[in-house]
């Protein structure tokens, strides 16, 4: 966080994540019995990976106008290698979100405040799974999953006494999600 200039704060985060671990898992269907074309048990190697990065500026325009404008991203990946008896058995979830938030704050009085907040997220994201062979599939891999989210939000608080406040919030969501059922046959679609 950097406050040398004047009535704005520049700063950025950084977080890098990551977990290994085993995992057996048995199968069951609905009646408790384990499914025929299941194995009882299966081994599977886990590492999930995460970073988040933001980097944003909060600027005090004056007294009664704050302003906010924040960069974000976060890519995380899933890998679940199958190993023992279910070798070669993989899958991977592989998604990136990256967008911007914008935020402005409005002191009508001492006692009445505005926020209001725009939120541009996209996100893409890739499948990969040892046993997609169909049609638009490369070498089991899907991309797909692709969103967009508009997030539109305001908030009034009502600043009562010192100890009391009360506060109305609003928000509009548009988001689309492209998912990858047109690309996918057979018992995965």
């Amino acid at each position: 966080r950097y406050t040398g200039i004047k009535t704005v704060a520049l700063y950025a985060s950084w977080e890098y994540r990551t977990a290994k671990q085993d995992e057996h898992v048995r199968y069951e269907g609905l009646n408790g019995q384990t499914k025929a074309n299941e194995l009882d048990m299966i081994g599977k190697n886990i590492e999930v990976t995460q970073s988040n990065a933001t980097v944003g500026l909060a600027w005090t325009v004056n007294p009664a106008l704050s302003l906010r404008a924040e960069l974000f991203t976060k890519d995380h990946e899933n890998n679940f290698a199958g190993y023992d008896d279910v070798v070669g058995r993989n899958y991977v979830l592989n998604y990136d979100i990256y967008g911007t938030k914008l935020t402005g704050v409005v002191k009508l009085t001492n006692l009445i405040s505005l926020t209001s907040r725009y939120v541009l997220q996209r996100s893409k994201s890739a499948i990969f799974h040892s046993g997609l062979t169909t049609a638009g599939v490369i070498n089991g891999s899907v991309d797909g999953n692709d969103s967009t989210r508009h997030n539109f939000s305001e908030g009034i608080t009502w600043t009562v006494s010192k100890a009391v406040y009360v506060q109305a919030n609003g928000t509009v969501v548009f988001d689309q999600v492209q998912t990858m059922y047109p690309w996918i046959s057979g018992n995965a679609k």
